[in-house]
């Protein structure tokens, strides 16, 4: 399942989305299928990335096109002998080449942090039955329960809820709980929008509810 699917699956009908995930929602999905899936889509976490040395990230910056432009700028500059607007352009390329490994930086904090923030066990139906299983397991057409005081296993189209409001600050830096419903969104929204569906990582502040895997592992 691609990015461009599972943003979709906020514009759907519940039943639809069942019906697409070729699942249950009063059954589930067998162990065998889920075992097949699996195998298709990987474990539901985040694939720890490679440290990269920071001179190396830096260095990648000057990759830029924009940078390169500068940089061509300055020699030229130099040449004619301007270095005013030479030492400015340099201070351009820094300024920008900083801004750009800040931000990656800052992605490579986030990831590390959203990695704590996946929880190890999930309430899903299986064969008709709730159980709990290791969340790593969760593959896309699950179907999960989910409660008061719960971590959100994986990307989740709710299906039902019941005075469901969800603490999103981790995916939206918003401090007050969202509430959220079961019913299609006409129209394009924003991901911190589409609150018929709740998002791995954030935590359920109030009431429960059943919804379909729509999103696992990196693909949340």
């Amino acid at each position: 399942m691609g990015g461009d699917e599972q943003k979709a699956y906020y514009r759907l009908d519940g039943s639809e989305i069942v019906k697409q995930l070729e699942t249950d929602k009063s059954v589930g999905l067998t162990e065998h299928e889920a075992s097949k899936r699996l195998e298709h889509y990987g474990a539901n976490k985040f694939e720890a990335a490679a440290k990269t040395p920071w001179f190396i990230k830096y260095a990648r910056q000057f990759k830029d096109l924009m940078i390169v432009l500068l940089l061509v700028s300055e020699v030229i500059r130099l040449v004619l002998g301007d270095q005013k607007t030479a030492v400015a352009l340099l201070a351009l390329v820094l300024f920008n080449t900083i801004v750009g490994f800040s931000q990656e930086f800052k992605a490579e904090q986030l990831m590390e942090s959203l990695q704590k923030l996946v929880v190890s066990e999930a309430k899903v139906l299986r064969d008709g039955k709730i159980t709990s299983i290791d969340a790593t397991r969760l593959v896309p057409g699950d179907i999960v329960s989910i409660d008061e005081g719960d971590s959100v296993p994986a990307d989740v189209r709710l299906l039902k809820e019941e005075e469901l409001e969800t603490n999103d600050f981790a995916l939206t830096g918003e401090s007050n709980p969202t509430r959220k419903f079961t019913h299609a969104i006409s129209g394009a929204v924003e991901l911190a929008n589409r609150h018929n569906i709740i998002f791995m990582g954030t935590t359920i502040a109030r009431g429960n509810g059943l919804g379909v895997v729509i999103g696992s592992g990196m693909q949340t």
